[in-house]
């Protein structure tokens, strides 16, 4: 018998780089970066079957069938969450939105910008991929083609900043012992977290608006879901071999209709009830703006993530308590930008000549 081990001794690891092509994927251990998250909800494979249950002549008289055949690979799903970091959580996030990365050097020699779009009509509805590496006792795997199905960022008070996300792939797995030359898990880097303390939330209604430096900003979240459809057609790849034996998993997937949501809890007041207003005059809200803030680079310029709604309605306003104090929960309508027809916008600023693609 092997040793036992504990679960925190799980590794992972994410490719450095997005995956375009959903057949074409890295399996060199240079190409990847150590990651952290919350826990490790890396799945055992396990194949659907077909049985002959539903066929005669064989004499079998309890219909139970004889013969157990490997059908299809189906697409694995795995959450991941974590706290809100300038690296892997940020990478799931660019991935996420699908659109083209551009990077821009902020401070020279020491800050980048990297900024992305949700992915657009024009730009086709194949989502980018991200290969992952797991090590979970002797469960040693490559999982290419993982498409961010969901990605929220999320802070309370003065909870740490998470982001959560769900990823599902076409179903392919690669044993690391298969893979020529041998894998490497890389280790994973210290990460720049956000701290709750340099959350903002603001938008402009005709005058800027910022909770957070009223004192009256206590929670949100900002999340998209692309609802990645993985079917399967004729002409899915053979798991193994060329062979259908071995089962098979899909050979496409396309993002569908999007989902989004953008919200915040703020402390209610003895004013007269200005948020009312929005709702009652239908008043368009410009840049929504959820802004992350952890540790400095320079005296100027922190590491930060950044997601912007350049226009919103204000849809609905819910009464709630915060430690005995009552509060109001404002939900948005998430519009196109009437400009670009992008709904989020994301940013994220990091140091040591970090880009993103």
């Amino acid at each position: 018998m092997g040793d036992k081990y504990l679960d925190t001794t799980v590794t992972v690891a994410i490719s450095e780089d997005r995956q375009t092509d959903l057949a074409t994927y890295s399996r060199d251990d240079a190409d990847f970066l150590g990651a952290r998250m919350d826990n490790a909800p890396f799945p055992v494979p396990t194949p659907e079957y077909i049985d002959d249950s539903d066929q005669i002549g064989a004499g079998d008289e309890d219909r139970a069938g004889t013969e157990l055949r490997l059908h299809r690979w189906p697409p694995f799903r795995i959450p991941v969450s974590g706290k809100a970091n300038t690296q892997m959580a940020a990478r799931l996030l660019l991935r996420g939105a699908g659109g083209t990365v551009t990077n821009a050097v902020v401070s020279a020699g020491a800050v980048w910008d990297a900024s992305a779009g949700m992915q657009k009509k024009s730009e086709g509805t194949t989502p980018v991929a991200t290969t992952m590496v797991s090590e979970d006792g002797g469960r040693r795997f490559l999982w290419p083609s993982m498409l961010v199905n969901s990605f929220g960022l999320i802070f309370s008070g003065g909870d740490p900043v998470r982001f959560e996300s769900e990823l599902i792939n076409l179903g392919g797995f690669v044993p690391l012992g298969d893979i020529v030359g041998g894998f490497t898990m890389p280790e994973a880097e210290e990460y720049e977290y956000m701290h709750p303390a340099g959350c903002r939330v603001t938008f402009n209604d005709g005058v800027p608006r910022d909770y957070a430096a009223t004192g009256r900003l206590i929670s949100g979240r900002a999340y998209f879901t692309n609802n990645i459809d993985v079917p399967t057609l004729p002409g899915d790849t053979p798991f193994a071999d060329n062979d259908y034996a071995t089962g098979t998993i899909s050979k496409y997937a396309n993002r569908g209709p999007r989902g989004f949501e953008a919200g915040i809890q703020i402390y209610g007041d003895d004013t007269d009830f200005d948020e009312l207003s929005y709702i009652l005059n239908r008043t368009p809200l410009a840049n929504l703006t959820y802004l992350f803030r952890g540790d400095k680079i320079t005296a100027t310029h922190y590491h930060e993530l950044e997601v912007v709604a350049p226009l919103v309605q204000l849809r609905t306003i819910g009464r709630g308590n915060f430690n005995g104090f009552a509060t109001l929960n404002l939900d948005f309508f998430v519009k196109p930008d009437p400009v670009t027809g992008r709904r989020f916008l994301f940013r994220v600023r990091n140091d040591g000549g970090v880009t993103f693609n």
